[in-house]
């Protein structure tokens, strides 16, 4: 019926409730345990969900189900400061060292790494995971040190352990480190914790009911499937990974959310409702991503944000983000009117039908 209606009005709409529950349908064959996205068509909205809440019963995923976001975090915090920096708080060429005196030390130069340079991943410094035990990459090291608990001192501290990756300003490398930083930079700009700045800046104003940062909350709250991730040599065999102490992520990724409200953060970030437009022009300018790095061609970043190029050709903005046993991927058109939400247990390969979902919700949807 949706097809037939359309075409009376002169446009189609080839993504329906059917295809969407048919990717999902797949990407639960790659193995997640469960996975729920929402699609915004620009016409509608498209809900679907697959599997179940509980590896090896038929309990149902939840609607609207509670998640950890990962680094989907990022655009929160970057959101943030740059709200602060339309208050003439600080610069975006402001130096680390000005925010943060005495934590980047030799062969740092606090004065030459600045808050764009954070924002952007081009400040060189290395990413901290590396030398955290419960990324050592194996169920043991998971299950021994998931409820060890990280200050973001000791996270910055660990990331600056090792030399930098390149001089500042002249490269490009992901590193959750730069936003361990700039979460301690919002919590000296504000006077508050981090968590307090997004929450008063970001989550309050949209009216977020259930997104939140649990700092070090080992559980989730609200209506939630379980978080399943796969170690090797077995892959392929769910481990339940739900509970978990966050600060191992801080603000480079701890936030818990669902698919409403990031639909909501989404469209009112693109669509000029949290940044005004001299801030929000400044997330959205982009350098390349390096080709070596394996990154999909056409893909750049921003201050807290990725800009992707789907198959039609068309620019989708977003960032995704994973933390043990959950996957989410997000993509919108350049305005915000088109888009989607995807989360999923991290069981499997499940990056690439999350992919394909998402670019068949922006192409498909033109």
């Amino acid at each position: 019926m949706l097809l037939v209606s359309n075409l009376i009005f002169g446009w189609t709409v080839d993504y329906d409730q059917a295809a969407l529950q048919a990717d999902l349908d797949a990407i639960r064959q790659a193995g997640a345990v469960s996975v729920q996205a929402v699609v915004e068509t620009g016409r509608g909205r498209l809900s679907a969900k697959s599997g179940t809440a509980v590896e090896g019963t038929l309990s149902p995923v939840p609607e609207n189900a509670s998640f950890r976001i990962g680094s989907t975090t990022k655009p929160f915090v970057a959101a943030a400061l740059l709200q602060a920096v339309a208050e003439g708080k600080l610069t975006l060429e402001d130096p680390v060292e000005k925010w943060l005196p005495g934590f980047l030390s030799p062969p740092f130069d606090g004065n030459a790494i600045t808050v764009r340079m954070l924002l952007q991943h081009t400040s060189g410094i290395d990413d901290y995971l590396r030398d955290l035990p419960v990324f050592g990459g194996t169920k043991q090291e998971f299950e021994t040190n998931k409820l060890t608990s990280y200050t973001l001192d000791q996270l910055l501290e660990l990331g600056t352990a090792h030399p930098p990756l390149f001089a500042p300003g002249t490269s490009w490398m992901y590193s959750n480190t730069n936003y361990v930083a700039l979460g301690m930079i919002l919590e000296n700009v504000d006077g508050k914790e981090w968590a307090d700045s997004v929450k008063t800046r970001i989550i309050g104003p949209l009216g977020l009911m259930r997104t939140y940062a649990p700092a070090e909350e080992t559980g989730l709250n609200g209506p939630h499937a379980r978080a399943y991730q796969d170690f090797p040599p077995e892959f392929g065999v769910p481990v339940d990974a739900t509970t978990l102490n966050p600060s191992m992520a801080g603000s480079s990724g701890e936030m818990v959310s669902t698919p409403d409200d990031l639909m909501v953060f989404w469209q009112s970030l693109l669509g000029g409702k949290i940044l005004a437009p001299a801030e929000l022009a400044e997330m959205m300018t982009t350098v390349p991503i390096p080709a070596e790095l394996g990154a999909p061609e056409g893909t750049e970043y921003g201050l807290g944000i990725f800009k992707m190029m789907a198959s039609c050709g068309e620019e989708v903005w977003g960032h995704n983000g994973s933390i043990f046993g959950t996957y989410g991927t997000n993509g919108f058109t350049l305005d915000g009117s088109r888009g989607a939400i995807l989360w999923m247990s991290q069981v499997g390969d499940v990056s690439a039908p999350a992919g394909q979902t998402l670019d068949n919700a922006i192409c498909q949807t033109k």
